[in-house]
């Protein structure tokens, strides 16, 4: 039997061959707090609850660690690169008056580490990230009720932002949430759950719609092609033309309902207003964001060039945006995480943050010829999937304290670790335990 045909090969992408029993309670915490992290974390005064969920489940997980009932995983390189950025946060800032803020937004991002750092270790532990994409779509069911709780079931020409209480943030749950469910649906074998995932994936995007949010839907587009290129090659390579002429008619009919449905949506406006503002017409107030956003880029620039090494510190570019004359924003981050990144932590913070994303895609591109990768077409493309929707969010949102964020962090690192975790010719679980 080759190392293709091994069952803990097999394992790994579709979930088929048992895994190893991990505490049933350690699951349902962690689970517990990705729901709750998705569907009320940014709620007023449930933040709080949301944290003591994630405390709980570290703890326990501690207290797993000391009896012996899981093993010690190894801190993937990706968190130590980020514990560093965070740190570095603090030399731009030390002399700042708003210090206690910067202390305040460090510890976020250091909680935020943390969790991320066990819900990686679990998965690790049980061989499966399964539970956690299960668990997000159902805290983006939660908060997709919301919708209904707050409107009446009523859809009008306001945007709607569920339980994230920001339209923009609400997108992207979506969005993720449909990646997260077109993966699934390539990996089970149940037409019924496929059924299910593919009806789940397009309600999501009619939120998306209704959400008013040009990231989202732009965001949903490069989900599409994504994901047509690679049925389009994978059924090319495979030499089925009938399946290959499947996958056009699927893209083309895929393409026809939805353009229009963006094109009625009352939201249009907005994507309309791109054009105006590219051509330098006058913006209505309503949608003058865009102007302001050019100021907050143009601002960010300029702390960067006055300190370009370390930045401002944490959290402190929105300190010095307060001159702008600004239509919709005032007192507020970069609205960019890459100019809030060069702002507050300058072009050496820069670096050490984006090269925890080179990282992930080096690992995944440097073995892409080994055999594990011959177990999933649908590995690749989704961890491409993710960090195209991620980085689109990056050039337009500031992310790097978003708890959303952070949970498609764990399923990327986790994606990055699959071929060493799970290699045939030695022992799975020598690379990471310790």
């Amino acid at each position: 039997m080759n190392d293709i045909e091994k069952p803990e090969l097999r394992y790994a992408v579709n979930g088929r061959v048992s895994r190893k029993e991990v505490p049933l309670l350690l699951i349902l915490l962690a689970c517990a707090y990705v729901i709750s992290a998705i569907a009320v974390s940014n709620i007023l005064g449930w933040n709080l609850i949301v944290r003591t969920i994630a405390g709980v489940y570290v703890i326990v997980h501690l207290l797993f660690l000391l009896a012996r009932r899981i093993q010690i995983v190894k801190p993937n390189a990706v968190h130590l690169i980020f514990l560093t950025w965070s740190l570095l946060g603090i030399v731009g800032g030390y002399d700042t008056v708003h210090f206690v803020t910067l202390l305040s937004k460090l510890w976020t991002v250091l909680q935020l580490i943390i969790v991320t750092y066990f819900l990686y270790a679990l998965a690790i532990e049980a061989k499966s990230i399964r539970w956690l994409e299960w668990g997000y779509l159902f805290g983006v069911l939660v908060s997709s009720l919301w919708v209904f709780v707050e409107s009446g079931g009523q859809f009008g020409i306001e945007r709607i932002a569920g339980t994230q209480e920001n339209a923009n943030l609400f997108a992207f749950v979506l969005i993720i949430g449909c990646t997260i469910s077109l993966n699934l649906l390539l990996q089970y074998r149940s037409i019924f759950i496929k059924c299910m995932l593919l009806c789940n994936a397009a309600i999501l995007f009619l939120f998306i719609l209704a959400t008013g949010s040009r990231k989202g839907v732009i965001g949903f587009f490069i989900l599409l092609f994504i994901y047509s290129i690679a049925s389009v090659l994978s059924t090319v390579q495979g030499r089925r033309i009938r399946s290959l002429v499947y996958a056009g008619v699927g893209i083309a009919l895929a393409i026809m309902v939805a353009f229009p449905m963006v094109v009625s949506s009352p939201h249009w406006g907005r994507f309309k207003n791109l054009k105006r503002y590219a051509e330098g017409r006058r913006l209505i107030v309503q949608e003058r964001s865009l102007s302001d956003r050019m100021s907050l880029y143009s601002k960010g620039f300029e702390l960067t060039m006055q300190n370009p090494f370390f930045g401002v510190g944490l959290d402190q570019f929105r300190y010095y945006n307060r001159n702008l004359r600004l239509t919709n924003y005032s007192h507020t981050y970069a609205h960019s995480n890459v100019i809030e990144v060069l702002a507050d932590t300058g072009i050496i913070g820069f670096f050490i943050y984006y090269s925890a994303y080179a990282l992930i895609a080096i690992r995944i591109m440097l073995r892409r010829r080994e055999p594990i990768y011959n177990l999933s077409r649908n590995y690749k493309l989704y961890a491409m999937s993710l960090g195209a929707i991620i980085l689109l969010y990056d050039l337009f949102s500031v992310t790097y304290y978003s708890k959303e964020y952070w949970l498609c962090l764990a399923i990327l690192i986790y994606l990055s670790e699959i071929p060493k975790h799970l290699n045939g010719k030695s022992d799975a679980r020598q690379t990471h335990l310790v």
